[in-house]
């Protein structure tokens, strides 16, 4: 399906995303992008289609007691961190009608999943294709934005 996207503010959620999952997974690890389209399984927009763009990595997880705050403005737990990296990304994501989820198991794994809804007018086929795409945890994201 088609949807309607700025692809300079979801390449700037997206390089947020990977950047925080190569950090979490550095100096090794696993990190795979994967998208598709099924239904929402979100309490708001439950059975809506929607595209889904998942990033998990095996890294070190985020603490239950950080999960709360990590949409919050300038909330960080890195040294050089500015906490605007997510936020920023929630709010891009927003503004086209979606959401972030993010699931996360301390010391094994992480994934924040984009779901971005797919207009009524669009054909929308229940059959779900993905595609995956691995990402190496040397890469350089020198113009994302900092989390």
């Amino acid at each position: 399906p088609y949807i309607s996207l700025d692809p300079d503010r979801i390449r700037q959620v997206l390089l947020n995303l990977i950047r925080n999952a190569i950090q979490a997974v550095y100096p090794s690890g696993d990190i795979v992008v994967r998208c598709g389209w099924g239904r929402s399984n979100l309490k708001v927009s439950r059975g809506a289609p929607v595209v889904e763009i998942a990033v998990p990595d095996n890294g070190v997880g985020i603490a239950p007691e950080d999960m709360k705050s990590l949409f919050v403005p300038f909330y960080t737990t890195k040294k050089q961190g500015t906490g605007l990296g997510l936020p920023i990304s929630q709010r891009l994501v927003e503004a086209h009608g979606g959401s972030i989820e993010v699931v996360s198991k301390i010391k094994e794994s992480t994934t924040f999943v984009i779901h971005l809804p797919i207009p009524p007018e669009e054909d929308f086929s229940e059959d779900e294709p993905t595609e995956s795409m691995p990402i190496p945890t040397g890469l350089q994201l020198s113009d994302a934005g900092d989390s």
